[in-house]
Formats: structure tokens, C-alpha cells, sequence
């Protein structure tokens, strides 16, 4: 990924992975060089803590017009922690995007 590219992001950030429940949680750019290179392919999305949603386009990260909402972000954490061993998920929910990613890296970290 270009510094270019990079600069647009506002780490941390989730990379989502389409037809897969397990989310990646990026706390920096060197997390994201370090272990989500992996995980790539033409399908995956970023979101970034600001809310803004990024695509893959030949090895750089474009600023995607298509947004993810609450609902379907806060549904794919569920899924998520569910795939870690984490019970009760239906019971959890985020109003803010701030709370969404303190609940991704509570999860990470635990």
C-alpha cells in the first residue's frame, strides 16, 4: 500500500472480509502491513475509525462510496465474537462508531 493511500486512512480500522465472520482489527498502518496481507482479496473493505469505507484496487485502498451501517457493522461484530467463543452476542450493540471499535479491540485483546 502507498503512503498516498495511507495517509486517507483514520487508524484504527476494521478490515471485513465479504462471506467471512471473522473481522480483522487494525490498530496502525503497521498492523496492517504486519498482519492483514494475508487476508486480502479483490472483496474486502476497510473501514476506518471515522467511518469512512475504503476498497482494494491493485494493491492500494480507494476511498469507496458505499458506506456500512450501523445495523449491518454492529451484526458483523456479533458475528464475530460469536467466532471467537463469546456467548451472548445478540445482547451486545455500539450507538457510536467509537463504541464499535472499543468493542473490536476488547475483543482482540481478550
Amino acid at each position: 500500500m502507498t503512503s498516498e493511500a495511507n495517509s486517507q486512512i483514520i487508524w484504527p480500522a476494521i478490515l471485513i472480509q465479504e462471506g467471512q465472520t471473522e473481522l480483522l482489527y487494525l490498530e496502525s498502518s503497521n498492523d496492517w502491513l504486519e498482519q492483514a496481507q494475508g487476508h486480502i482479496d479483490a472483496s474486502c473493505r476497510l473501514l476506518d475509525s471515522c467511518g469512512s469505507t475504503y476498497l482494494l484496487n491493485q494493491q492500494n485502498w480507494g476511498l469507496s462510496t458505499l458506506n456500512i451501517s450501523m445495523t449491518e457493522l454492529i451484526e458483523l461484530v456479533r458475528l464475530h465474537a460469536s467466532t471467537l467463543g463469546h456467548c451472548c452476542t445478540a445482547k451486545m450493540g455500539a450507538d457510536t462508531l467509537e463504541q464499535v471499535f472499543n468493542i473490536m479491540k476488547h475483543l482482540e485483546e481478550s
